[in-house]
């Protein structure tokens, strides 16, 4: 259980890094836990 925290967390650190690389920007969220959207214009975070 442990090692599979640790593995979702490495992943989502290196998703996000790498998204943010190609020039992806995060919507902002209402609630804590609804999923990150990426976006390449924050115009788009309406939708």
């Amino acid at each position: 259980m442990i090692v599979g925290a640790v593995i979702s967390s490495f992943s989502s650190f290196y998703m996000s890094y790498n998204f943010r690389d190609y020039g992806y920007e995060i919507c902002p969220k209402i609630s804590w836990v609804d999923p990150n959207k990426y976006v390449k214009d924050t115009v788009l975070c309406k939708e």
